[in-house]
């Protein structure tokens, strides 16, 4: 649904508005001289709540400019997971985004994912919980029947899922091959390689727990270091930390020895 909302309704939600990187000076003047020309053409995103999902610089810019009413798209979303995804993926493609950028959005989505995931599990662990108290006895043949219905639902949802965006894949598989499928269609999705994005996700690994990576990050989001290159560094650090670890685990020396010195 299109309609011309009061901009003093609509809500700004601080995750949302933080996302997707802001545009640079040029490219926010060039929309807002556009702007004060011609209006907004393409609508501001909205939940039902009036929450901005989609268009933050616009809704910046009508504020700056002094408009009443703006042009808003009232969407709704089948749970906050959808929601996010949508935040991310409606504004992947506007943007020039270098590789880090698009690895950080591509983190992002692995993250909803993953949060999707412990949802589901928990989800279904309730279910089953409520078995023993609808008088389904635990280990009994009536509660293993409700106990696949309920995997076998779980396992369609998870396929259904597979056809949009990310899958967690169904029960089974390893916790290493989900994160590795996950991955993989996750970069296909940003635009960038597997590997580019998994050094990625190790990089920001590492950048919570030292202020030095998390520089080196983000001056790699800003274009002035590669993904490969901050990478790079965590192996070296990492590769002298197992070096002296070694060093420490070999044997002492005691006793007497000779040394020989050779001018």
């Amino acid at each position: 649904m299109e309609d011309k909302i009061k901009i003093n309704h609509l809500k700004e939600n601080g995750v949302y508005k933080t996302i997707m990187p802001a545009p640079n000076a040029d490219d926010y003047d060039t929309l807002k001289d556009s702007i004060k020309k011609y209006g907004i053409k393409v609508p501001i995103v909205v939940n039902k709540d009036y929450e901005i999902i989609d268009g933050y610089s616009r809704y910046k810019i009508a504020k700056e400019i002094g408009l009443k009413k703006i042009p808003c798209k009232v969407i709704s979303f089948k749970d906050k997971f959808e929601e996010r995804e949508y935040v991310i993926l409606a504004n992947l493609h506007r943007r020039h985004l270098n590789n880090a950028q698009k690895a950080e959005i591509g983190l992002k989505l692995l993250e909803i994912e993953e949060e999707r995931a412990r949802e589901r599990q928990k989800e279904l662990g309730q279910q089953l919980g409520k078995l023993g108290g609808r008088g389904v006895k635990k280990g009994t043949e009536k509660y293993e029947e409700k106990k696949r219905e309920l995997m076998e639902k779980a396992e369609e949802q998870e396929r259904e899922r597979e056809k949009t965006l990310v899958p967690t894949l169904a029960q089974g598989f390893s916790e290493e091959r989900k994160e590795g499928k996950a991955i993989e269609i996750v970069a296909e999705k940003v635009g960038i390689g597997k590997e580019t994005l998994r050094k990625a996700k190790k990089i920001k690994e590492k950048a919570e727990k030292d202020e030095r990576i998390k520089k080196y990050w983000e001056e790699a989001k800003k274009g002035k270091k590669s993904i490969n290159s901050v990478y790079k560094i965590i192996e070296r650090e990492e590769k002298i930390k197992r070096l002296e670890e070694k060093i420490k685990e070999m044997p002492k020396l005691e006793g007497k020895y000779q040394v020989i010195v050779i001018d």
